[in-house]
């Protein structure tokens, strides 16, 4: 999108969730206060910087030197029959590991993008909200293992 095409709000938008997409149940309703915008306006303007492609993807970034994931499996022979696997590192519970997994593709373009996630949590047989999405993002981010979300810039 050139420079000449993108509104005040645009602009604003894109330099924010360059650097910090909001973790909150509401995240467009978070950017509308800062902005002194609509929820709709901000919406409109995030899904209008990725139709030019000023935005490729909003995406987190997770700090994969503190994770371990349970599918990393290891084996160890046993004498008296087959090898036994065994999970190295349990971390992260299922549901963490799964949403970490989702994490890795483009968070989705939605009013409630967390809302989504939740869903496609649930649709692999998981039972968590939009309320357990949120709140595994922030603790991930207070502890560290989450360092942020933001746009990914063409």
């Amino acid at each position: 999108m050139s420079d000449s095409a993108m509104t005040d709000l645009d602009r604003r938008v894109l330099e924010d969730i360059s650097r910090d997409f909001p973790v909150d149940e509401f995240p467009y309703c978070v950017l509308a206060e800062r902005f002194g915008s609509t929820e709709m306006d901000v919406l409109n303007s995030v899904l209008k910087l990725r139709e030019t492609g000023a935005v490729v993807r909003i995406a987190a970034r997770l700090n994969v030197a503190e994770i371990t994931f349970c599918s990393l499996l290891e084996e160890e022979p046993d004498a008296t029959g087959p090898a036994e696997v065994r999970p190295v590192g349990a971390e992260l519970s299922c549901e963490e590991q799964e949403l970490a997994a989702l994490l890795q593709d483009d968070l989705p373009w939605s009013e409630h993008p967390y809302a989504e996630l939740a869903g496609m949590l649930s649709m692999r047989g998981l039972e968590v909200d939009q309320e357990w999405v949120v709140g595994t993002l922030r603790a991930w981010l207070k502890s560290g293992l989450l360092e942020r979300i933001a746009a990914v810039q063409d």
